[in-house]
């Protein structure tokens, strides 16, 4: 218990120091880290299990696509309550060889609705590496060494809320002030008044994920992948959403 709180407060007190970025230390004794081994974490969609080389140290998850699946993913969800921040994140390498030559997805935060509503994403392709929502991330040379990915999304159903993606510690993408509970273009400033119930769920996934089926066999790794409530959230981005 003292350990614990211990790398708590260092958490808090490195990620206040940081210049920028959100990434926390990882510790193999946070569940958050391991919670990839239980038997619920595999997406229901998926038509390929990951499979895990457990060691002592950490967990690494590895995801493949052969020609003609389209998914391959973990997810973690539950009912995140108004005003909570989460941060979600992981490490990720491929081969040049196994990359997906049609983009797929490697990590989405949606809202669980009808229609399912997808808030942000990060894609992964041969040609471009890793992007956010049409932002340049990682070129796939990158990708011969573990880079690290990071979420950040406080749940609101005002105008408070925030999205923000972060690779190898620099901001990429985000959105400021925007109702994370339901589609951003519905705000309050906007005139947007009806009542809303409570947030519905939210899941955050994450492997090889898309619309199209792989024409040949593709395949990723992640390592350190993480979730975690914030009660302090330093090095606020704000609004970074331009597709460059």
């Amino acid at each position: 218990m003292k350990r614990s709180l211990a790398l708590l407060l260092l958490t808090l007190f490195l990620g206040a120091c940081a210049s920028e970025g959100p990434i926390f230390p990882i510790d193999v004794e946070f569940e958050d880290v391991r919670w990839v081994l239980e038997p619920d974490a595999e997406a229901s969609f998926s038509q390929q299990t990951p499979t895990f080389t457990d060691t002592p140290r950490e967990v690494i998850t590895s995801f493949q696509l052969r020609p003609g699946q389209r998914n391959t993913a973990l997810e973690t969800g539950q009912r995140w309550r108004l005003g909570h921040t989460w941060l979600f994140g992981f490490d990720i390498r491929a081969k040049a060889s196994e990359l997906p030559r049609v983009p797929v997805d490697v990590a989405r935060f949606v809202r669980i609705s009808a229609p399912e509503e997808l808030l942000a994403r990060v894609q992964l392709d041969a040609t471009n590496g890793i992007t956010v929502m049409g932002r340049r991330c990682f070129t796939p040379s990158d990708l011969s060494q573990w880079v690290r990915v990071e979420m950040r999304v406080r749940i609101r159903d005002d105008d408070q809320g925030f999205l923000e993606v972060f690779c190898n510690r620099k901001p990429v993408w985000a959105m400021d002030k925007v109702r994370t509970t339901f589609a951003p273009p519905c705000r309050r400033a906007d005139g947007c008044t009806t009542p809303l119930a409570e947030p519905a769920r939210f899941r955050f996934q994450m492997g090889m994920m898309s619309a199209r089926a792989q024409p040949r066999t593709a395949a990723i790794q992640m390592r350190r992948i993480h979730r975690r409530g914030l009660l302090y959230i330093p090095n606020r981005v704000g609004n970074l959403n331009s597709a460059q």
